[in-house]
């Protein structure tokens, strides 16, 4: 993985704006993928999830209330007391933390998840790392178990900057193929149009701009983040 344990525990004062919606951008683009992800999957009360690099909790909080146990797993001990201190004034008490490297976490018990979140991990991986992790994913779900990833891709060809790997969408769905995945929807995440308020206008404008997503690539030479969400055969 591209970064340790050190550096993530450093980034959690960096992400705190973050959380608490100082970054307003950042802000739209969580509200906007919260809901195009709620538009796309109904949760059940007896689901078990994990939230695979939860960081600050911005998936296992909003997943929680939704759901009978989360697990959050993180590498960083500052990020999973950041999740317990806001699940605590939330009055949250479903969120299993757990402390683990990636690379390092252990399947101990197989097809136990309904449902999967892997958001903004994969392009830190390396080609092996990203494959083994999404193996590991599937051995992980049930049957008809849902992953949902989410990480920013690239129009012509993997590449890497000081950070991230950037892969292509092909990339990722023929591996995902090859986990034995299937693709139920795969979802653009453009948030420049995007009002929390106008739920009936954002369905308009984002049915508009999926269905024609062909001609938007011609403009755009990085990808805005894409939301695949897939169901284990």
């Amino acid at each position: 993985m591209s970064f340790n344990n050190k550096y993530w525990d450093t980034a959690k004062n960096n992400l705190a704006d973050t959380i608490h919606g100082h970054n307003t951008n950042a802000t739209k683009t969580e509200l906007f993928e919260k809901w195009i992800i709620g538009q796309n999957i109904s949760f059940s009360p007896n689901w078990k999830i994990l939230d695979i690099g939860s960081g600050m909790g911005r998936w296992s909080l909003w997943l929680a209330p939704k759901v009978k146990e989360v697990t959050a797993l993180d590498i960083s001990n500052e990020m999973l007391k950041f999740i317990r201190l806001r699940a605590r004034n939330e009055n949250i008490e479903n969120i299993l933390l757990v402390k683990s490297d990636i690379n390092d976490w252990n399947i101990n018990n197989k097809e136990c998840y309904d449902l999967i979140i892997c958001s903004g991990i994969l392009e830190l991986l390396k080609d092996e790392e990203c494959e083994k992790l999404v193996n590991k994913i599937f051995c992980s779900l049930k049957k008809g178990g849902l992953i949902i990833f989410r990480d920013h891709i690239v129009k012509l060809q993997k590449t890497k900057n000081d950070f991230f790997f950037l892969r292509t969408r092909k990339y990722y769905t023929r591996l995902f193929s090859k986990s034995g995945f299937s693709l139920k929807k795969d979802i653009i995440a453009f948030t420049f149009f995007f009002d929390p308020l106008k739920i009936k206008k954002n369905t308009i404008i984002y049915g508009f701009l999926h269905k024609t997503y062909f001609f938007w690539q011609l403009f755009l030479k990085e990808h805005p983040p894409h939301i695949f969400i897939l169901e284990k055969k």
